[in-house]
């Protein structure tokens, strides 16, 4: 497109805001002025004749009246079947190297992951042994490797691959992921979209304690717990300690983001300090401004099922999706939407989102 000449090269400085703070460009801007780009489930209809073109949804996560309570074994096995239902399907497609041998994608990657983890000092973010475990018990090979790249001499090269920037370093894992992966099988199912659709993600969590805190006596807070942290050293990324800060910071960000405040990379604050007053002046876009707009759509749904439809349609489709195109998702399939939304209020109460218990998850997570 930008090789055409047709269309011209000027930064959007707006949406360059946008990228600082959330480290993704949400649709429709991208990193030009004169580029937009189409939102998730949506399409550009084009009249011919006179050149017009109009956009309109063809499809959205269903956020229907939630269905009645189920038992934990009852929306378990509902979950597992039309995740279930979508492997099968994605593994009886072309191009299938799944016949001549099964893999464990996940635990390929957190093998390529460890390493960078160790390099690091980090070990955090090591999974490994979970992962074997998991590979047990499903029956299925777990196939890793253990490697030391240079990442930044990657990172020219993975620039080629993108495009909109991207500011999630877990594009080299990807990478590498993908590139150890394609010596065997040239299709690959992934787990993107998981967290999403059963409430993975420890910010989930973070936003039932947030009302925990807000009960505390703020001269408690304010004097005593805030300081204190601000005091500690940082420890492993997802260390409790950094957890605990991590956890604070996020309180000082508009409540109305709901639990991606605890994702921003770049609040109002942090954005004084980082651009010119010129700069700042070409970012009318409110901080924040997509997620209040698909806040705004579940308007009327519980405060869980909001927060998932959230990140259904930011988290997922600006940062995980896209540093994962070569793979198909199944947890993404329209069958496993539509099963599990319609329950996500009942299945999915407070304590369990964000939760790493096994109780948390139907088996075939």
């Amino acid at each position: 497109m930008l090789a055409s000449g047709l269309v011209n090269r000027r930064l959007d400085v707006d949406a360059l805001g946008e990228f600082v703070a959330w480290e993704y460009v949400p649709a429709p801007r991208t990193s030009f002025q004169d580029v937009r780009k189409l939102e998730a489930g949506h399409l550009l209809e084009v009249d011919l004749a006179s050149g017009s073109g109009r956009e309109r949804a063809y499809w959205d996560v269903p956020l229907g009246a939630p269905e009645a309570a189920s038992s934990d074994d009852e929306w378990a096995a509902r979950a597992d079947a039309a995740i279930g239902s979508a492997v099968r399907q994605r593994r009886a497609a072309r191009c299938l190297s799944f016949r001549r041998r099964r893999q464990l994608a996940r635990g390929c990657a957190h093998g390529c992951c460890a390493n960078l983890q160790h390099r690091l000092r980090d070990p955090s973010y090591n999974e490994l042994d979970w992962e074997k475990r998991v590979a047990r018990h499903l029956g299925v090979a777990h196939d890793f490797e253990i490697i030391a790249p240079r990442v930044v001499d990657l990172f020219d090269q993975l620039m080629d691959y993108m495009d909109d920037p991207l500011g999630d370093c877990s594009i080299f894992p990807t990478y590498l992921v993908s590139r150890h992966a394609r010596r065997q099988v040239t299709v690959a199912l992934s787990g993107d979209g998981g967290d999403e659709l059963f409430g993975g993600y420890e910010t989930f969590l973070a936003q039932a304690r947030s009302k925990q805190w807000q009960q505390l006596p703020h001269a408690l807070r304010a004097r005593l717990f805030e300081p204190l942290l601000d005091r500690l050293p940082p420890t492993e990324h997802k260390g409790l300690i950094n957890k605990a800060k991590r956890f604070v910071d996020g309180l000082e960000h508009d409540p109305a983001l709901l639990h991606t405040r605890r994702r921003l990379f770049a609040g109002e604050t942090r954005r004084q300090t980082l651009f010119t007053g010129e700069a700042l002046a070409a970012m009318p876009t409110p901080l924040g401004a997509h997620i209040l707009r698909y806040v705004a759509r579940a308007e009327r749904c519980d405060e869980i099922t909001r927060m998932l439809y959230v990140d259904a349609k930011s988290y997922l489709v600006g940062n995980c999706l896209a540093r994962s195109t070569g793979c198909r998702w199944p947890a993404r399939s329209r069958r496993a939407c539509r099963s599990w939304t319609k329950t996500w209020s009942s299945s999915l109460s407070a304590s369990r989102v964000g939760s790493r218990s096994p109780a948390a998850k139907p088996k075939c997570c």
